[in-house]
């Protein structure tokens, strides 16, 4: 169906009007899988059962796929989501009702490489999309190509290349370069297990070109080869060994992820985690905490370890350390439902003051209007305690606006007072921090014990 069609004879009439139902990812992003093009990365619970990532296309083998296509597709979704139809995005906490301007345009602001599942291991925590070995059933080059010819990415901002491995699908070193060269990005992120040594990943860190996130999720070399699905036990210190080149010249562009999962969250195990991220002198990089998304709840003890192991990278000299947002989705509420238990065992532990504790505290400033800041104001204990002054954000088209009945300003602004400042972002958190080391501010405002 021809575009101007689509445009005139399917759109809901509230879609012309001030406000409807949509969200930036709907709009403005692309996941390029093996066989279907997806609008979000997004993974959400309704009535126990998991949803997300929800596809936009299914692609035929060898069929052609388009920027036109992909414009209509997202406008069929987001038809469907205002005229109350079945669709895959129902009951995701990241729809928002606000005034969004007609998608008439294809604009990519996002867009995320996973175009293969080709990898040279298996995790226990993956599944078959992500290493079942399918190349992509359409050409990803003449895509690039056709959004580039159309305009959808002079707007992109934004680029994550995942899988599969990235390195091993075809064309990654003329693709990667292409991107690098053409677009002005201010992310440009691959996701790897650093399994095998990358000269193109090389380059462009010693440039500061991009930023890499490679999960190791074990200390001991056999459990590495259990959770990684990777065969020999030499491939944990082979990691650990490529991570270490890659970090020489930025460490900050390098991070380290930590996966809690079956069998990889003893104490014993986290702290030779610990002690081999010394070893192979990698703390100056950011370490991000995840858990296992195939599961809907984070249990008191995995909580507590997880607090662990923060406290131990941080004691070890690791200076940037945070959650990751599927994680912060779920830890609030086993909190505050079981705030005495889990203050019990900080205490037993000796990390108790690991929390921010909120009588300390007269008002916070958060960095970050998102959705982070939503789930942290919701079900933080510490914010039914705290009030918030103002948010700023790094994001210059929200400066002047309201987010949960509060300004949010530029974070220059921060130079005029000395409220403590709360960090309420996952992915963006290394950048925020060096944001607020160019402004000046000074580090001890930044609240550096954990949110709950």
């Amino acid at each position: 169906m021809p575009i101007s069609s689509l445009n005139n004879n399917t759109f809901n009439n509230e879609l012309k009007t001030k406000t409807s139902l949509s969200c930036p990812a709907l709009h403005h992003e692309i996941y390029l899988g093996p066989d279907e093009v997806r609008t979000c990365c997004k993974r959400f619970f309704v009535d126990g059962e998991k949803k997300g990532d929800v596809v936009l296309k299914t692609i035929k083998p060898d069929e052609e796929i388009t920027t036109e296509i992909i414009l209509t597709e997202k406008q069929k979704l987001l038809s469907k989501i205002n005229n109350g139809e079945k669709n895959d995005c129902d009951g995701c906490p990241f729809l928002e009702r606000k005034e969004w301007l007609e998608l008439t345009t294809l604009s990519v602001k996002h867009i995320s490489f996973e175009h293969h599942s080709i990898c040279n291991m298996k995790c226990t925590y993956c599944n078959e999309t992500y290493y079942g070995g399918q190349k992509p059933n359409y050409d990803v080059s003449k895509l690039i190509a056709d959004l580039f010819d159309k305009g959808a990415l002079s707007s992109c901002e934004s680029v994550v290349w995942g899988g599969g491995e990235p390195g091993i699908g075809e064309n990654f070193s003329k693709l990667i370069n292409e991107v690098s060269e053409k677009l002005a990005l201010k992310d440009h992120m691959v996701l790897t297990n650093a399994l095998e040594y990358n000269h193109d990943l090389k380059k462009l860190l010693d440039l500061g070109a991009l930023k890499i996130t490679s999960s190791i999720d074990a200390g001991f070399k056999e459990t590495f080869a259990t959770v990684r699905g990777h065969k020999g036990k030499s491939g944990l210190h082979k990691v650990l060994s490529n991570l270490k080149s890659y970090a020489e010249s930025n460490p900050e562009n390098v991070i380290i992820k930590y996966i809690f999962t079956e069998g990889n969250t003893s104490r014993s195990e986290l702290t030779e985690f610990c002690e081999n991220i010394e070893k192979y002198k990698l703390l100056d990089c950011p370490f991000q905490l995840s858990y296992d998304f195939e599961k809907e709840n984070v249990s008191v003890e995995d909580l507590v370890t997880l607090i662990f192991l923060r406290k131990k990278l941080i004691s070890a000299g690791a200076h940037n350390v945070f959650f990751d947002d599927l994680l912060w989705m779920r830890i609030g509420a086993v909190y505050e439902s079981n705030r005495g238990l889990i203050d019990q065992k900080l205490v037993e532990l000796k990390i108790k003051d690991s929390l921010a504790h909120p009588e300390r505290y007269s008002r916070v400033i958060l960095w970050g209007a998102g959705q982070l800041a939503v789930d942290l104001i919701s079900n933080a204990h510490f914010f039914k305690n705290v009030p918030i002054e103002y948010f700023v954000d790094s994001d210059p088209s929200k400066w002047g606006t309201q987010f949960l009945g509060k300004d949010v300003r530029n974070p220059k602004s921060l130079l005029e007072n000395n409220y403590p400042v709360v960090i309420s972002a996952a992915q963006f958190y290394p950048s925020i921090i060096e944001s607020a080391r160019k402004l000046n501010i000074n580090s001890s405002r930044i609240v550096k014990s954990l949110i709950l």
